[in-house]
């Protein structure tokens, strides 16, 4: 007889408990949050190692993660945790019709200008990418502030979204994580938290 089993279970409590798995996620997405801060004061601070550390690194993992497990990188993602956070504070307004259609259409924009702007400066200057990231990462407070749920940022101007819909049709692992507790149907298609496939 092991020790654990020696230890009696409460009435009507399971062990592990439930949110043990919420919690982690919990975690990880705070540290993901710290990463970030970190990140941008390194940029600064220490451009070449920062550089180093996030294009020839942390990037290459990217693309991997959005083949293997999208939903790896969307429970941890530390711009979906600031939109979240601020979670409708100005207001609880869902995004559809033409605006969210305006909206996926700026993420395109945004990915289609970031990506060449890494080729010429975005690679090599350490305090202009943690202006951006600054930049990007306030977008997600205030849209996160202005419309329930995901909508405003994460579902709709999210630079990485047409990526992560692009490389994650077919996960090779199926990860269950709900970033929001209950559906608001933020968005009416598209939300890939909601209907990975």
């Amino acid at each position: 007889m092991s020790a654990n089993s020696m230890v009696p279970e409460p009435a009507g409590m399971p062990w592990p408990p439930p949110d043990w798995n919420q919690a982690g996620w919990r975690a990880a997405r705070v540290a993901s949050v710290g990463a970030t801060v970190a990140l941008i004061l390194s940029l600064v601070l220490w451009p070449v190692l920062a550089l180093h550390v996030l294009w020839d690194l942390l990037i290459p993992i990217l693309p991997a993660s959005f083949l293997i497990a999208p939903q790896l990188w969307r429970g941890i993602c530390p711009l979906a945790t600031l939109n979240q956070w601020s979670g409708g504070m100005l207001g609880h307004r869902k995004l559809g019709g033409r605006l969210l259609i305006a909206a996926n259409t700026a993420g395109i924009g945004l990915l289609v200008l970031l990506v060449p702007a890494r080729r010429f400066v975005l690679n090599e200057n350490g305090p202009v990418l943690a202006a951006t990231i600054a930049i990007v990462a306030a977008a997600a407070l205030i849209l996160g502030a202005l419309f329930d749920g995901r909508a405003g940022f994460c579902n709709a101007v999210c630079p990485i979204l047409p990526v992560e819909r692009f490389y994650g049709q077919h996960p090779l692992w199926k990860l269950e994580n709900r970033r929001c507790d209950t559906c608001t149907l933020c968005i009416p298609k598209g939300c890939l938290d909601l209907e990975p496939a």
